[in-house]
């Protein structure tokens, strides 16, 4: 079995889709021959401009696909904003990953956080025709494939769910060799602080995050933990909700830090805070989970979905249930710990690859 892997930009800095491109490629070594493609011949990776990458993405790289298609049996693109290009793909059964479909939801509706141009709006419609085109379409979880039913209706290929595996295969470490991993001037110790980590984008709610930790702190006002808020840098308007709710000081911001460190942070923390309001799948409920930190995070799905019964969950709209749900759990955190670290086997790498591998199989002989 030959495989093209058509990668991301690496400029467009989406590194849950990188991990999952580096994690399937590790699971498939000396399985299967395989390639990984991806945009970057016209500009550098660093370059900033996104009109740049859409002419490399869009219109330098199908030539080159379309050349070095012929010789696989089969091409998976690993995120469908790259399956653009399927359709210069000839003769080739094809795949495509679905993550999740936010950036669909903005362009399309209903998405009331974050809307899209009329660009965008095209954007997402043209990627959408050429996905139907598509042999085969995987989703990383059944909240992603129920939602293909609205925004792929009618679609006449095979449909998988493949749940993702931990990319990073993160573990809990012993607290001595995490601190070691840590700047010491953070001065963190075990279960000294909450944690959330990820971007900037609306859906993610990191104002939500800063709100429940304040409404911690009202409830419990003798409370030294402190939270860190680790992955993208805080912005001018999560600068002023810190300001505004009092928590200068409190909150301890780590940019883009390195595996290592989200590591050690996960596996030192009291616990993961996530109230974001969609996801395609949320893998830093694994992340966390594999690391033994409990994970309190919202009641909808996919985190329900992801983080099972080892999981507490709330409104992620209302800051002060969030809190209550983190307190009332004070005396159970060994208990979801322990829960997390069985619900993460459910996530493992070997056993994505394994369903991929299957997967391609099934569309060859089709």
């Amino acid at each position: 079995m030959r495989v093209l892997f058509v990668g991301s930009h690496l400029s467009d800095k989406q590194y849950s889709i990188y991990g999952f491109e580096q994690a399937l490629a590790a699971e498939l070594q000396g399985r299967c021959e395989f390639r990984v493609v991806r945009p970057g011949h016209l500009h550098k990776a660093q370059d900033k401009s996104k009109w740049a990458r859409y002419l490399d993405k869009y219109l330098v790289f199908p030539r080159i696909l379309r050349r070095e298609s012929s010789s696989y049996d089969i091409v998976h693109f690993c995120e469908k904003g790259m399956a653009l290009n399927l359709p210069v793909v000839k003769g080739r059964p094809t795949l495509a990953t679905i993550h999740d479909f936010m950036a669909v939801r903005s362009a399309l509706g209903p998405d009331p956080e974050w809307r899209t141009g009329w660009k965008g709006r095209h954007l997402q419609r043209m990627i959408l025709q050429s996905v139907r085109q598509a042999t085969g379409v995987a989703c990383v979880s059944d909240t992603t494939r129920q939602e293909m039913k609205t925004y792929l209706y009618g679609y006449k290929g095979q449909v998988e769910t493949i749940l993702n595996g931990s990319y990073k295969n993160y573990k809990r470490l012993e607290p001595h060799s995490a601190i070691q991993r840590l700047d010491p001037g953070l001065n963190l110790t075990p279960g000294g602080y909450y944690m959330h980590i990820g971007g900037n984008k609306p859906y993610k709610n990191r104002e939500g995050v800063l709100k429940i930790y304040k409404e911690i702190l009202n409830l419990a006002p003798d409370s030294e933990h402190a939270l860190v808020m680790c992955g993208s840098g805080k912005t001018d308007r999560l600068i002023e909700v810190e300001r505004n709710l009092g928590l200068l000081g409190r909150v301890i911001w780590i940019k883009e830090p390195d595996d290592d460190v989200i590591e050690a942070l996960y596996s030192l923390a009291r616990a993961l805070i996530f109230p974001s309001t969609n996801e395609g799948f949320g893998l830093p409920i694994v992340e966390a989970q594999s690391c033994g930190c409990p994970v309190f995070t919202t009641n909808r799905r996919p985190m329900t979905e992801v983080g099972g019964d080892a999981a507490v969950y709330f409104d992620c709209t209302d800051p002060l249930d969030g809190a209550n749900q983190v307190l009332a759990h004070k005396e159970n955190l060994a208990e979801l710990s322990r829960k997390g670290l069985e619900n993460a086997k459910r996530f493992d790498r070997q056993v994505m690859a394994d369903k991929y591998l299957d997967f391609y199989e099934k569309l060859v002989r089709s």
